[in-house]
């Protein structure tokens, strides 16, 4: 599996956990603001890893795997919390599929052009 993707299909995971209540709205920007650091940092990583793996530095590609684990536990924790701030939308798909929706519109993941 190229870490690419693999990064890709974490951070979409992000996108699918469940928000709340049913102000969609303000739970969509709350799911941008837990996704900003998180994707700004996964596009640093990849970067860091392909100049890498071209060099055959694989010291340096064991150092942007772990720094991509920290991306994806930093993320999950900070989406964990918004699941407790809106149990509403939590448990209810139609209302997580209203914030996947606001969401990818306000903003959308940069790491979608590395999808293949």
């Amino acid at each position: 599996m190229k870490p690419t993707f693999y990064i890709f299909s974490c951070l979409s995971i992000f996108n699918f956990t469940a928000m709340a209540n049913d102000d969609t709205s303000q739970a969509a920007d709350d799911v941008c603001q837990c996704l900003q650091e998180p994707y700004q940092q996964a596009e640093h990583v990849i970067s860091a890893f392909s100049k890498a793996q071209q060099s055959g530095d694989l010291s340096t590609v064991t150092q942007t795997q772990d720094q991509l684990m920290n991306v994806i536990n930093t993320a999950e924790l900070c989406m964990e919390r918004l699941q407790v701030k809106y149990p509403e939308i939590n448990k209810d798909q139609a209302l997580q599929e209203k914030v996947m929706l606001l969401t990818e519109e306000q903003c959308p993941n940069p790491l979608n052009k590395y999808r293949q």
